[in-house]
């Protein structure tokens, strides 16, 4: 702690459960935070990990600062997970806990110590596509933070231990839109967000229009974030309604935008009714889910004969996988990293659609135009705009016909 600065929030309580971690564990640690001032104060809490000598380990990525607050005299509980990489050594650290108004004054800081050992047994795991079995023998790739697998049998690839990552995403309520963990006290970053975004999920949200006719169709955007896509949706005629884990984009995007957001497919017929849905866009959203197979089949009973499924999901093509994230990281999207249960390819996806019930597939072009929104200024404006959209069209036309496309877009019947 910088004895010169006077805390504002102290750690009253910093609890792990086991000082003995395993690589690629996610580590729950109970943290008792108290407010001790007349005023609310806002503060950043995080995680350094260093040796017995206290020298900064920086190549091992634990936490990442999460920004809180506290209201005048508030004591609370706040649970961090912090994810032991599979490159760790061996041995024995020093985990330390700080918080402060920046990274560099600190108020206050505990340590204590954690042992990482080796994994008792050797895990094992099915395909989630084919079935078959499989141990470690099939890990392809080892990351600092995952390792990815990949089905002798059918080719899938995914999350070796993914049973971990789905309770991290849940516990920190990270939604699905764009990997953007949507915060309550962030809505300048979210409304920034959905402006950059705009040309893309209003070019795919016209081609779906023009495929199935909009006005009186009923639309449902499954990861739908905040809403961005189905406000493109309602603007050409689509009842629209949206599914997403995140409970603060659900909010945000009922009182901001009007929008009918809801937690869970159960929440939204309960409200809403049976009535199947016309369209169902699942936009960079079936990478993160536990069961795609289940996911899928799902869908193909909500949707009316002649419906339409929109897959979008990340190409893990040759390409992709092996030169964009070395040599053009802007351009791969961070496409291997926990986030990430699944890595499709055109073969698996298009398996699993015809397994859940979808045999009319067809690929489009991809519509890229988020990264070109980002690096024009005033993309707002009509002109910019359309300039912007063209550019975008035909650098997405060219990847695709070269099948060198980073993203997979699959309309299913």
């Amino acid at each position: 702690m910088n004895a010169e600065k006077v805390p504002q929030v102290s750690i009253v309580r910093c609890d792990c459960p086991s000082p003995e971690v395993h690589r690629g564990d996610i580590l729950p640690v109970t943290i008792g935070l108290k407010n001790s001032t007349q005023e609310t104060q806002s503060f950043l809490l995080w995680f350094d990990v260093t040796s017995f000598d206290r020298k900064a380990l920086t190549d091992f990525p634990f936490f990442k600062p999460v920004e809180l607050s506290l209201e005048a005299g508030q004591t609370v509980e706040h649970e961090a997970h912090v994810l032991v990489p599979y490159s760790s050594g061996l041995s024995d650290y020093l985990l330390c806990l700080a918080l402060g108004p920046t990274e560099v004054d600190r108020w206050d800081d505990h340590y204590f110590e954690i042992s990482v050992v080796p994994q008792r047994e050797l895990k094992s795991n099915r395909c989630n596509l084919c079935g078959a079995e499989m141990g470690e023998e099939s890990i392809i790739r080892r990351d600092p933070s995952i390792r990815l697998a990949k089905c002798p049998v059918c080719g899938l690839v995914f999350d070796f231990d993914m049973e971990d990552t789905i309770s991290l995403l849940y516990q920190l309520g990270q939604a699905c839109d764009g990997g953007l963990t949507f915060q309550k006290n962030a809505p300048s970053i979210i409304q920034d967000y959905d402006r950059k975004n705009e040309i893309v999920l209003g070019a795919e949200i016209n081609r779906i229009g023009k495929q199935m006719g909009a006005p009186g169709k009923r639309l449902m955007d499954f990861g739908c974030g905040t809403g961005g896509l189905l406000i493109e949706a309602k603007k050409i005629g689509f009842d629209v309604f949206g599914v997403e884990t995140s409970e603060a984009a659900v909010v945000y995007g009922r009182s901001a935008k009007a929008l009918p957001l809801y937690l869970s497919i159960e929440d939204l017929r309960n409200a809403e009714g049976e009535e199947p849905f016309d369209v169902i866009v699942v936009r960079h959203t079936l990478e993160h889910v536990s069961n795609p197979k289940q996911t899928l089949q799902g869908f193909r009973e909500l949707i009316r004969p002649g419906g339409l499924l929109v897959i979008i999901v990340p190409h893990f093509s040759f390409f992709v996988r092996r030169i964009l994230p070395n040599s053009m990281p802007r351009f791969s999207y961070g496409l291997v990293h926990k986030g990430h249960q699944y890595y499709f390819t055109k073969d698996t996806l298009s398996a699993y659609l015809e397994q859940a019930g979808f045999p009319e597939i067809e690929y489009h072009y991809s519509i890229l135009g988020g990264f070109l929104s980002r690096w024009t200024k005033g993309a707002e404006d009509p002109t910019k705009q359309r300039m912007v959209a063209g550019a975008s069209e035909a650098f997405s036309r060219l990847l695709h016909v070269t099948g060198v496309s980073p993203v997979l877009t699959a309309y299913a019947r």
